[in-house]
């Protein structure tokens, strides 16, 4: 087996991935390394696995154990290729949480995001993931951006560019002719004739070619781009309007008073006037997947168990009918998953929640600012202060408490780093907005004090300092410290101020 990597890369490895179950590929890959041949891992990734028909979900499924090992032995290059791969599979069956969690693995472990290799893969399960969301103008923007640094078919870059050649050839028309003009082998024809038929269908034209088979449309197009192909096919033209109108778009504010929009205008209908209604509405937002038994112990903590089943089925009913108006009484919910005994709410669906965007950016900040990525980590920073708006007073029972305060840290962490950056970078007035905005959701945050002292010592203004130190001392005050520890504190406070002062302006 050694002999055959070193003389046919990817014959061996087509070899490997397919003998072996996925639990073991790692570490022979890993053992192939060992001997020599290093590119084994690097091309190996578990990626091949992935995009065989038949299987590719459950393959993708099956990858944590593996990206485990990875991280285990601190091959962080594998594994951010392995999470980027394992991200376009999941985003290509539609599995949206499960692909996101993996981008976020794959760039928190992109040691040089820069380079050539993982700046595409990067780039690949981004757009691969925009395209999932529907957002096709962010994937074609990623995609036309990586092909600019890294040109189609050009170095390490070519193995990812023809992986994902139907992404490329729908949402980049300057690549078609390359594309149309390449000697590709079999399985990459097929998925270039299925972009091809994709491209035709939204021209307006009948789909080129004979039907595809179902497993190479599986393996190579998203959801929404086979059901665009299958509407397309019939009568051999495209149907420029959808035969059902949209689902209306649900807007669902937590951070703050519970608010439940419709397509922009508040709901009110009597159901939703249940205190119970919107607090399941919460619970299943802010849990994921539960059981129903945990449901109804967190918000019927005192009912008997016949009682709590009782008023969970009543007002699940209720809250179906204030999400789904239309909805027929056997029809099945498109928003709220009932699968056996567990509850969930569908995130790619037309529901759209303040909480998961909170999240999504604070995460990605946290991430950007490990990776080094300043400029990244202020701009998620700076979109999530604007999702924190006021205290969540819908939010205070048990059951909610700590989800509350473990989103509270998050969030005060991101925006006061992105305080912090805006002050190395000289922009007094809003690192003191950002630290405010920290001290609006928690009071009593020392980072952020002394982030807004700090701003008032780099701009001189003695009054403002004292003030901000004032304000210090009364909050550690208001936490039972006695007046001599909150001047301790304060001057505290103070010395560390002045010591960053004089360091951002000693000169070079």
């Amino acid at each position: 087996m050694i002999q055959a990597v070193s003389t046919d890369l990817d014959e061996a490895i087509d070899t490997l991935l397919t003998a072996l179950p996925l639990t073991g590929r790692v570490s022979r890959i890993l053992a192939l390394e060992a001997d020599g041949c290093r590119e084994a891992a690097a091309l190996a990734h578990l990626g091949r696995g992935l995009r065989r028909p038949g299987g590719l979900l459950e393959a993708a499924l099956a990858v944590p154990p593996d990206l485990h090992e990875l991280r285990e032995v601190g091959y962080r290059l594998h594994m951010t290729l392995a999470a980027a791969e394992r991200c376009e599979a999941l985003a290509l069956h539609g599995e949206l949480d499960q692909a996101r969690d993996c981008l976020a693995e794959a760039r928190l472990a992109a040691v040089a995001p820069e380079a050539p290799l993982v700046d595409t893969a990067l780039s690949m399960a981004t757009a691969l993931l925009a395209v999932a969301t529907g957002d096709e103008g962010s994937a074609t923007t990623v995609l036309t951006e990586c092909l600019t640094r890294h040109p189609l078919g050009m170095g390490l870059s070519a193995r990812l560019h023809r992986r994902n050649l139907t992404a490329i050839y729908v949402l980049v028309p300057t690549t078609r002719q390359a594309w149309d003009e390449a000697d590709l082998p079999p399985s990459l024809v097929a998925a270039r004739d299925l972009a091809r038929a994709v491209v035709a269908v939204r021209d307006g034209g009948p789909r080129p070619g004979p039907p595809p088979g179902l497993a190479s449309v599986h393996r190579h197009l998203p959801l929404s781009w086979e059901a665009e192909l299958a509407t397309g096919a019939e009568g051999g033209r495209r149907c420029d309007l959808p035969t059902d109108p949209p689902p209306p778009r649900l807007e669902l504010r937590l951070l703050g008073p519970i608010e439940l929009r419709r397509d922009g205008a508040l709901v009110d209908a009597r159901e939703w006037r249940r205190e119970r209604v919107r607090s399941l509405l919460a619970y299943l937002v802010l849990h994921g997947p539960v059981s129903r038994s945990q449901v109804c112990e967190d918000l019927w903590p005192r009912l008997a168990p016949d009682a709590q089943s009782r008023n969970l089925r009543v007002t699940l009913s209720y809250l179906l009918r204030v999400l789904e108006p239309a909805r027929g009484p056997r029809d099945p919910s498109c928003l709220i998953r009932q699968h056996g005994a567990n509850l969930s709410v569908r995130r790619e669906g037309p529901l759209a929640v303040d909480v998961w965007e909170l999240d999504r950016q604070c995460d990605e900040a946290v991430a950007a600012d490990r990776s080094g990525s300043s400029a990244l980590a202020l701009a998620r920073g700076l979109q999530a202060a604007d999702l924190w708006q006021s205290e969540p007073t819908g939010l205070s029972e048990a059951w909610a408490v700590p989800l509350v305060e473990q989103r509270r840290r998050s969030f005060t962490e991101v925006v006061i780093r992105a305080g912090e950056l805006l002050l190395d970078q000289g922009d007094v007035g809003r690192a003191v907005t950002l630290a405010e905005r920290a001290l609006d959701a928690d009071p009593w945050l020392d980072r952020a004090h002394r982030l807004v002292v700090t701003a008032h010592r780099t701009s001189r203004d003695e009054l403002g300092t004292c003030r901000a130190l004032s304000r210090y001392h009364d909050a550690v005050r208001d936490l039972g410290l006695g007046a001599g520890e909150a001047s301790r504190l304060a001057k505290g406070l103070l010395d560390q101020a002045q010591r960053h002062t004089a360091a951002s302006t000693k000169p070079a």
